[in-house]
């Protein structure tokens, strides 16, 4: 009865060819400029994302399936935990001439968020 469903719903939704979920050591405001970083670095585009709370950031990226391995590597060297489906070994076959662009998910988990999603407002004079 389901045989086919998880390929249906994967072209039906965006950010659905891989996930990778990764864990900063680090400040989530100094995370997020880290990420923004090499994701630029690695050519990859921010389709859309969401800030869940102060715990999560998820992002739909476009990325050329070649830049995948040196994206998760660049991260690894900055201290980032990081987990992908499909794994890693997957895209170390990807020809960097190749430029077949995917979207994905990608997935920050902040270590010192409290829950709650509190955006600072400067004072306005007036």
């Amino acid at each position: 009865m389901f045989t086919g469903i998880k390929e249906y719903w994967k072209s039906m939704s965006p950010g659905q060819n891989f996930q990778m979920n990764g864990v900063p050591q680090i400040a989530r405001d100094e995370a997020i400029d880290v990420a923004k970083n090499l994701l630029r670095e690695h050519h990859a585009n921010i389709l859309d994302f969401k800030m869940l709370s102060d715990l999560s950031l998820s992002m739909i990226v476009e990325i050329n399936a070649s830049q995948i391995l040196p994206l998760a590597t660049s991260l690894i060297a900055n201290g980032w935990r990081l987990q992908c489906e499909p794994p890693l070994e997957t895209f170390s076959s990807q020809d960097s001439r190749q430029t077949n662009a995917i979207e994905g998910t990608f997935q920050m988990t902040f270590k010192d968020g409290t829950g709650e999603l509190k955006i600072p407002v400067p004072a306005v004079p007036g």
